[in-house]
């Protein structure tokens, strides 16, 4: 973003601290652009982590969706990297939020019951990188949406 537009107050930079919802958004729109398309169970399913979680409990549906529209604005922007993005997210959220990030994660990569290559590399990035968990803890998370997703 330019100078005159940080002035204005315009353009989609980067906050230099997010807040816990826009940071758990980035791990949430992430997971959806991980394969390259977004899926509708996925975004079904980010609605729907909004809607019930605690985090989110006082946004409107319209509030919701402009913190998507502004999360994917990021996205978007050629200036970042999802790597950049997400950095910067992970560093935004308090410690008991990092495993949330990843639940919520893995939530929307498993919704329409498969985890593609990129998918997994993203989430093992997540929970390496990103929202550094231990191994143990994403692999029980991961396990939990994988039986909850499984078809029949």
């Amino acid at each position: 973003m330019g100078l005159l537009n940080k002035l204005k107050g315009g353009g989609t930079g980067l906050p230099e601290k997010m807040t816990t919802q826009e940071a758990l958004m980035v791990f949430m729109c992430a997971s959806i652009l991980a394969d390259g398309y977004a899926d509708d169970s996925e975004i079904s399913r980010m609605r729907g982590l909004c809607v019930r979680s605690p985090i989110f409990q006082n946004n409107t549906d319209s509030q919701d969706t402009r913190l998507i529209i502004k999360v994917e604005s990021w996205f978007k922007n050629k200036s970042f990297s999802m790597a950049d993005i997400l950095t910067k997210a992970g560093a935004s959220l308090q410690a008991q939020h990092k495993e949330t990030a990843f639940a919520m994660a893995c939530d929307i990569a498993y919704a329409d019951g498969t985890v593609d290559s990129d998918e997994e590399k993203l989430l093992t990035d997540m929970y390496q990188q990103y929202v550094p968990i231990s191994e143990e803890q994403a692999i029980a998370i991961m396990s939990t949406f994988q039986s909850l997703y499984q078809s029949a």
